[in-house]
């Protein structure tokens, strides 16, 4: 059986304009961790995981990584669900991470062996994914008009807003949005960031209500789940946690039991990879619950994701955030909405996306590598 011989892992800071999601954030530095895998027959895989920081770039989800490899070093290549269950009394901090990075490099080899797109070893449930466009944040109405224009034109059939996460302002968007779109067919959600506590969540959702906008997204922390719970029960409009609070299979399964959420959310790059990501996703379809994925980062990060939306049927939309060229960089491909409004996987091995180090070996702040040493 082919063992991990060699672990390459990589930070890297691209240069480019920084992203706002909430006027309660300043200006976002995202990085790319990427780790890249090769195995003793030569079999390689990789991943990406996007994390987003304030003033400088991540260093902690590298060195999680880092803490990790070694435990990983000569591990067989098929008995990868036995070494996620001998890592986990392990003391690693933010091992969720490191170990999303790791498992989703692993199915990436896996499918590469094979020579098919990862989301067909996975299931392949659909083959395309309808999109809506993830915008940035607006200092004024009128910027968010003229973004949901842009991105009809570009083939959205929906738009995630990012509000500013001041409740009136909000509120006073959300209805200029509605008297401007109200009727054009496109699909809207909103995520205040957990920055609303319950009373103005509970009243942003009634007016969502009646606007008729597909979820209402992380309105309070999702730690707070007696108030998602009463909020749930309370609107018509799905609510859906961020995802990012509660990155664990258990404390979902707990928020699932108790009817807290409409809708389930995570990130794969941050719950556990696709190990984790299974069991949630059965979740899921023994409460009839749909599932939206984090997928706000980098293609590498996006694509992990998507290969999970299309291998299930719990799924509903695939977020697609703009600019697309600062979320492409490096990457051989990106994914753009068809004229449908849909985006699909790549045809090739794997995750189908490679990276072009020319472009990224400049940005790379942090790296090291580990070798299998034969005892």
């Amino acid at each position: 059986m082919p063992r991990l011989q060699h672990i390459k892992l990589s930070a890297i800071g691209p240069d480019s304009p920084r992203q706002r999601w909430s006027a309660h954030l300043g200006e976002m530095y995202e990085s790319l961790i990427v780790a890249e895998l090769t195995f003793t027959d030569g079999s390689q895989g990789h991943a990406g995981i996007t994390m987003w920081v304030e003033y400088e770039f991540d260093q902690t989800a590298f060195h999680s990584a880092c803490l990790a490899a070694p435990f990983l070093l000569g591990r067989g290549m098929y008995n990868w669900p036995q070494t996620v269950a001998d890592m986990q009394p392990k003391y690693i901090p933010l091992k969720n991470y490191a170990m999303s990075l790791f498992d989703i490099a692993w199915h990436d080899a896996k499918a590469r062996k094979i020579g098919l797109p990862l989301y067909k070893v996975l299931g392949a449930s659909k083959h395309r994914m309808r999109a809506y466009a993830s915008s940035p944040l607006f200092d004024e109405i009128d910027g968010y008009l003229g973004y949901i224009e842009q991105m009809q034109a570009n083939n959205f059939s929906a738009v995630k807003i990012h509000a500013k996460g001041y409740f009136e302002e909000d509120m006073e968007l959300v209805k200029a949005i509605h008297d401007a779109y109200g009727n054009s067919g496109l699909g809207f959600n909103l995520d205040v960031d957990a920055n609303y506590n319950y009373q103005q969540a509970l009243r942003m959702g009634r007016l969502l209500d009646k606007c008729q906008w597909d979820f209402f997204e992380e309105p309070m922390p999702d730690t707070d789940l007696s108030a998602y719970k009463k909020l749930t029960a309370a609107i018509d409009t799905d609510v859906v946690p961020g995802g990012n609070d509660m990155p664990n299979v258990d404390l979902i399964r707990h928020g699932i039991t108790l009817d807290c959420f409409d809708r389930i959310r995570f990130d794969i790059t941050s719950l556990g990879g696709y190990t984790a990501a299974a069991p949630v996703m059965g979740m899921a379809q023994a409460h009839r619950k749909k599932v939206e994925l984090q997928c706000w980062g980098y293609t590498l990060s996006q694509a992990a994701n998507l290969h999970l939306m299309l291998a299930h049927d719990a799924c509903e939309f695939f977020e697609l955030v703009t600019p697309y060229d600062k979320y492409e960089f490096g990457a051989s491909a990106g994914f753009r909405p068809d004229t449908d409004g849909y985006v699909q996987a790549t045809d090739q091995p794997g995750l189908g996306i490679d990276l072009d180090w020319d472009t990224l070996r400049p940005f790379v702040y942090l790296e090291r590598e580990f070798e299998l040493t034969e005892r």
